[in-house]
């Protein structure tokens, strides 16, 4: 009997969804208990549990849905998604209990291959998209493998930049450029992740270039989706007719911009971090509240409804992006008060789809 293609999606989905839960529970364990003092069990929840769980129970979705129901292997490659994330899931708590390192490895190679796997099918610009995913997952297990005698906070920024942001890059090279019908630039995406090749290889060796390095890439990424055409894509989104539709793009794009000025102020902060003149924890949370944390805020409010079927107001509004910007840069002065601000952050974003009529301040709708 041949396998039902939409049978299989929706068990795809629904382990998407249940590992988004699972990835936002152990982050907000994570957030509380570095009001405790815990620290070194913060950075494990959040790089060893948070992380993987979270971006593999998204990318599952993302991946698959580059297939076509009439691909008389589709099938066969949904199982293989489905297997891989449930390796991630299961090795990333075992990773966090044993405190051995190789079992997130094996997961990542393993995620890495289907996603290579699952490139051979689509076409175009989404083919490139996974199967940089895919060689991100090699990269990163790669990375654990020759850093794995790093503390866990040395470990942290390189994971996070060749992990979380490599994956931020693959995603984003398709599906910002096609929000406004364009391309991406191959040759710069090539050469993004030549960059983030070396920058792994070295780590281990020159910790701090690698970093610089790793920084310089985000705006060689912003270069090859084609930022500067920043004026086109507004235009574009002003004139879509549908008020919601209008909201959304304009977010999109306006998160986009953000983070692409926020880049510059990550590259100073690397160098900054070179000469010491910022700490490794402030560089960290300069990283992850700031670039990382600005990519989960444009995407949640567009994707997370979906997979976690929730029902969106789509109140888009800029103000979380403000807050989540003010609480990163005020991270090496106070980190109390950027936590506030983080948390102000996560509440306007959560406001964004909760049902109500009532606007949100800096809100998007009827721009």
């Amino acid at each position: 009997m041949k396998p039902n293609y939409s049978k299989i999606m929706k068990i795809v989905h629904e382990i998407s969804m249940i590992m988004v839960y699972i990835s936002l529970i152990a982050l907000i364990i994570a957030l509380y208990i570095i009001t405790r003092g815990f620290n070194l069990w913060h950075a494990k929840i959040m790089l060893l549990i948070f992380l993987p769980i979270f971006i593999t129970g998204v990318s599952i979705s993302y991946s698959s849905s580059s297939l076509k129901p009439n691909d008389n292997l589709a099938p066969i490659i949904l199982f293989l998604q489905i297997s891989s994330a449930l390796l991630v899931l299961v090795l990333s708590i075992v990773t966090i209990i044993t405190n051995k390192i190789y079992f997130l490895v094996i997961s990542l190679l393993y995620f890495g291959i289907v996603n290579l796997i699952n490139a051979t099918r689509p076409k175009g610009d989404i083919r490139l998209s996974v199967a940089l995913i895919g060689y991100t997952g090699i990269l990163s297990a790669i990375f654990l493998i020759l850093n794995n005698t790093k503390n866990v906070f040395e470990i942290a920024i390189g994971f996070i930049f060749v992990y979380a942001i490599s994956l931020i890059y693959s995603v984003t090279i398709h599906s910002f450029p096609n929000t406004f019908k364009d391309k991406p630039n191959e040759l710069l995406v090539y050469l993004l992740f030549i960059l983030q090749t070396i920058s792994t290889l070295i780590y281990q060796y020159y910790f701090k270039i690698s970093v610089i390095l790793f920084s310089i890439s985000i705006i060689v990424f912003y270069l090859s989706i084609n930022i500067f055409r920043y004026k086109k894509y507004s235009d574009f989104a002003l004139n879509t007719t549908n008020v919601y539709a209008k909201a959304g793009t304009l977010y999109l794009l306006y998160g986009q911009a953000i983070s692409a000025l926020y880049s510059i102020v990550l590259l100073i902060s690397s160098i900054l971090f070179y000469f010491n003149i910022i700490t490794l924890l402030d560089f960290i949370h300069l990283l992850i509240i700031g670039f990382v944390g600005i990519h989960i805020f444009i995407h949640a409010p567009l994707m997370l409804p979906v997979i976690l079927r929730w029902t969106s107001a789509r109140r888009y509004s800029l103000l979380p992006y403000i807050l989540i910007v003010v609480a990163a840069l005020i991270w090496p002065f106070d980190m109390h008060v950027a936590f506030l601000f983080l948390v102000l952050a996560i509440v306007f974003l959560v406001l964004i789809v909760k049902p109500s009529k009532e606007p949100i301040p800096l809100s998007l709708i009827n721009s």
